[in-house]
């Protein structure tokens, strides 16, 4: 009888171990993101889902779960060799992937539905980390009076270890500022000024605020296009 009890534990044990080395699915570390730029209202129906632990060799799993795109599938699987993390993101019509490598640098591929035709399109996506970053990389971004300001605004909450630079298709489009983790709260002002600095629409500002103050900033990102800016503020329910 006790053979039998110590064979049915075994098994029960052994069962566990299996399921959550090969079926069970990590829990991502969530981030929101909301984009103001100067024309158009916020967008807030950005996020994305971060693994950072046990989801090698259970993508395609997680793939399936969220029905991501076939081509996006086979950029991952393709690309990658030593992923420290693999997110997946959302923003309304637009599917995302990316993985970080060794380096620091992110890696990604989005699918976006055209503006004006029904139609898909591609867009590869590089994250450079650069440590303690240079202020003239952001002058010439930005251009010198811009940055001066931007400076003066951030530059005793941003951590200068790392910043990221972006690249679309091969060419610099933004800088993402590294502040992990400001609780939203404690930074009204400073996110209130940036979105004055760079011109953008701010009705959307106070309601968004009120709902996530008590969430953390994580990143801020300045993304220049056609000679005007978008500011995005990535933040997250925990300090992680």
């Amino acid at each position: 009888m006790l053979l039998v009890l110590l064979f049915t534990i075994l098994i029960i044990v052994a069962l566990c171990i299996y399921y959550i080395k090969y079926i069970a699915l990590p829990s991502p570390v969530i981030e929101y993101s909301i984009k103001f730029s100067t024309n158009n209202s916020a967008n807030n129906k950005r996020k994305i889902l971060i693994y950072t632990t046990k989801f090698k060799n259970k993508e395609q799993q997680i793939f399936n779960k969220y029905n991501i795109d076939k081509t996006l599938q086979e950029f991952y699987f393709n690309n990658n060799k030593h992923p420290k993390e693999f997110i997946l993101g959302k923003d309304k019509d637009t599917q995302k992937v990316y993985f970080s490598e060794l380096n620091g640098t992110i890696y990604g591929l989005a699918k976006k539905k055209n503006f004006y035709f029904d139609f898909y399109k591609y867009e590869f996506r590089e994250y450079k980390p650069i440590k303690n970053i240079d202020k003239s990389l952001i002058d010439k971004f930005l251009g010198l009076e811009l940055s001066n300001q931007l400076y003066k605004i951030i530059n005793n909450k941003f951590r200068k270890i790392t910043t990221f630079e972006k690249y679309e298709n091969k060419k610099i489009t933004s800088y993402h500022f590294n502040f992990k983790f400001t609780q939203v709260v404690s930074f009204y002002n400073e996110l209130k000024q940036l979105l004055t600095l760079f011109n953008c629409n701010t009705n959307d500002f106070e309601s968004w605020f009120n709902k996530n103050k008590n969430l953390y900033i994580a990143w801020i990102g300045i993304t220049k296009k056609n000679n005007e800016f978008e500011i995005t503020f990535y933040y997250r329910p925990n300090p992680l």
